[in-house]
């Protein structure tokens, strides 16, 4: 679960086409030699979630091109919130506004909130 920068030295010219993996060279610092030849390791490109919130993809619920969420009130009480989203990283999607930080959102029973938030 430890963190390492590098930079790519050079891609493979084909995908594995058992594994859908592409060999990587990658160059970093081994200062004591835990690294060895032909390791295996996931990858991040860049892309980082820095200052903003992010929420899981399965919490989202996208109507007519607006992308909401709905935001806990009470012990059972959600109101629905639209949100500008932005880039996905792994599970989770980055959010540059329509939430604060703390706020609870809900990630189960999102087709109940959504009927009931519509009118469906």
């Amino acid at each position: 679960n430890e963190k390492f920068a590098g930079k790519i030295d050079a891609v493979a010219d084909a995908v594995d086409n058992v594994t859908r993996m592409v060999k990587l060279r990658i160059r970093l610092q081994n200062p004591g030699h835990q690294f060895k030849a032909g390791m295996f390791a996931q990858v991040s490109f860049g892309v980082k979630e820095g200052e903003n919130i992010s929420v899981s993809k399965t919490s989202l619920i996208t109507v007519q091109g607006n992308t909401y969420v709905f935001v806990k009130t009470g012990a059972r009480e959600f109101v629905r919130r639209t949100i500008t989203t932005g880039m996905q990283i792994g599970d989770r999607i980055i959010v540059f506004s329509g939430l604060a930080p703390g706020e609870e959102i809900a990630s189960q029973g999102l087709m109940q909130l959504k009927g009931l938030s519509f009118g469906y």
